[in-house]
């Protein structure tokens, strides 16, 4: 498949103003800022500059990969699942120095909240929720365990999928011990399909992905990327692809999302759940703190 880039850029320009919330709790360790395209559009822009789990700055080739992640799984899930969510594209936006440079951004939606602020039982569509986070799990999406800052909630209460800066790692679940399928648990929030799996909407989402086949998986990954990703290639398109159809295998062979309804897990328990939350939010400041750190030792 030859990709066919047909995408530019959209040139943004800083407002200088915090995207998020001062009222939430929970902001990410990626700084995230509001930019206006020359119509006034107001954006999201997001920054990729540090590997926090690495502890280092990233090179040219991993921030363009993690741009391409973002956007791509984002599109997966609203244009082939059809499920709420953020779209992200690639922006180009001039820094203090006056160098320009490509970033993820999305369009800015008002009166957002998170599960930090509001309660899982105001969501108001739950099949598509739990919906998402299935996707999101099969797409590897490290980030959405216990992360209660990447599903959105809407004014009218509705849960939208957003953040995928971690989507796309080569597995569906984590492991906590040594034999397989010991302590498992799907790469899902915990509170969101605690509260609403069903068999109903849970088999009809993990039956069209493990019936996927590897050619309709490609033509995802082509078909967002290609779209919306500045400089797609092959070889990235290639190395999407290869995960998401590993990950497809994986679910062929064991369906961790049912163990939700069965409810025999450890981590499901509520006080886990309370517990996992609590250290999640306990590092936030840690994290701040080091952001604060490293964007001064790269200004430099």
């Amino acid at each position: 498949m030859n990709p066919k880039v047909s995408c530019s850029p959209i040139q943004l320009y800083p407002l200088n103003q915090p995207a998020a919330d001062k009222k939430a709790r929970h902001q990410g360790l990626h700084q995230v800022k509001k930019a206006a395209d020359k119509e006034g559009n107001i954006y999201v822009v997001k920054s990729y500059d540090f590997s926090y789990s690495r502890f280092r700055p990233l090179t040219a080739k991993e921030r363009k990969e993690n741009i391409a992640r973002e956007i791509v799984a984002s599109h997966i899930l609203a244009d082939e699942f059809k499920l709420p969510a953020v779209t992200y594209e690639q922006g180009r936006i001039a820094g203090k120095s006056g160098e320009s440079r490509e970033m993820v951004i999305s369009k800015f939606v008002p009166g957002l909240s998170t599960l930090w602020e509001t309660p899982v039982e105001k969501i108001k569509n739950p099949d598509e929720a739990v919906a998402q986070c299935i996707v999101r799990g099969w797409m590897g999406d490290k980030d959405i365990i216990v992360n209660n800052s990447n599903i959105w909630i809407t004014k009218e209460g509705k849960a939208l999928a957003g953040d995928f800066g971690n989507a796309f790692a080569k597995k569906i679940a984590v492991n906590f011990g040594k034999k397989k399928g010991t302590f498992e648990i799907p790469k899902a929030n915990l509170e969101v399909m605690r509260a609403f799996a069903t068999f109903s909407n849970i088999l009809p989402v993990t039956e069209k992905i493990k019936n996927l086949s590897d050619e309709e998986i490609q033509k995802m990954v082509h078909k967002a990327g290609s779209q919306h990703v500045h400089g797609w290639n092959l070889e990235l398109e290639n190395k999407l692809t290869d995960i998401l159809i590993y990950n497809r295998n994986q679910l062929k062979k064991r369906d961790p999302f049912v163990d939700f309804i069965k409810g025999n897990h450890l981590f499901l328990h509520p006080l886990s759940i309370k517990i996992l939350s609590g250290l999640e939010l306990g590092m936030q400041p840690i994290g701040k703190a080091l952001e604060k750190v490293i964007s001064r030792m790269m200004r430099k």
